[in-house]
C-alpha cells in the first residue's frame, strides 16, 4: 500500500511537471524564425487535461534541384534537432523516426518546369504534393501553401494534416502510456524563406 502511495505521489508531481512545461503549446503557436519545419499533435494527459504539443526545428536546410528537366524543393530537417520543450519526448521522437537510419527529415515537392514555378510563384496561395521521406521509405501528401511579403523577403507557409499510422509511425508516448495518450492526429508545418533556398532566388525571381 505504501509502494502504491508513492508510485500515485510521483504520478501528480510528474504530471503537474509536464502540464507547467508544454501548457503553452495548448495554443496557436508561432515558428520562432520565418525559416522552420514544426510537427503537432494532440495529446491527453491522465483525463484532466487536453494539449497540442509541438516539436520545432529552425536547423533547416532547404535546396532548388533539378530532377531531368524539371525543378523541386527540398528541404531537410535534422531530426535530433526538433524542440518540443520536453527532453525526454523529443528523444522519443527521435527514436519513432529512426533518426539512426536516417538522420534527416526529408520533404520535397512535386517537380515543375521553370515555366511552371514562375507561373505558381506568382500567386499567394498554391497547392502541390509533398513527397516525404522517413527511415528511407517514402510518402505523398498534398500541402496548400500561402505566400508573404515580410521585410523585404517572400516567406512560403503551409502545413499538411495527416497522422502517424499513414506514415508508418507509432504516436509518442510517456512512462508506459500510463500518464499521457497521444492521438494518431498528426499535423506537419513549415514557413520558409524563399531567400534561404539555395538556388531558388536566382533562378525564380530574377528579372
Amino acid at each position: 500500500m505504501g509502494v502504491l502511495k508513492i508510485s500515485l505521489k510521483k504520478l501528480f508531481l510528474i504530471y503537474f511537471s509536464l502540464a507547467s512545461s508544454i501548457d503553452a503549446y495548448s495554443k496557436d503557436f508561432k515558428f520562432k524564425s520565418n525559416h522552420c519545419v514544426a510537427w503537432k499533435t494532440k495529446k491527453r494527459i491522465m483525463i484532466f487535461k487536453s494539449l497540442e504539443p509541438v516539436g520545432m526545428n529552425c536547423s533547416i536546410k532547404a535546396k532548388f534541384l533539378k530532377k531531368g528537366s524539371k525543378f523541386y524543393i527540398e528541404v531537410r530537417a535534422p531530426i535530433e534537432k526538433f524542440d518540443s520543450e520536453e527532453p525526454m519526448r523529443d528523444k522519443e521522437v527521435s527514436k519513432i523516426l529512426k533518426a539512426n537510419i536516417q538522420p534527416n527529415l526529408i520533404i520535397s515537392t512535386k517537380p515543375y518546369s521553370l515555366n511552371q514555378w514562375k507561373k505558381e510563384f506568382k500567386s499567394t496561395k498554391f497547392k502541390n504534393k509533398l513527397n516525404i521521406k522517413i527511415a528511407k521509405k517514402e510518402f505523398t501528401l498534398t500541402t496548400i501553401a500561402k505566400k508573404r511579403e515580410e521585410k523585404g523577403t517572400t516567406i512560403i507557409k503551409g502545413k499538411v494534416i495527416t497522422n502517424f499510422s499513414s506514415l508508418s509511425l507509432k504516436p509518442p508516448g510517456f512512462a508506459w502510456g500510463l500518464i499521457t495518450q497521444v492521438s494518431d492526429y498528426l499535423e506537419l508545418h513549415y514557413e520558409i524563406n524563399v531567400s534561404k533556398i539555395e538556388g531558388f532566388k536566382k533562378i525564380i525571381i530574377r528579372p
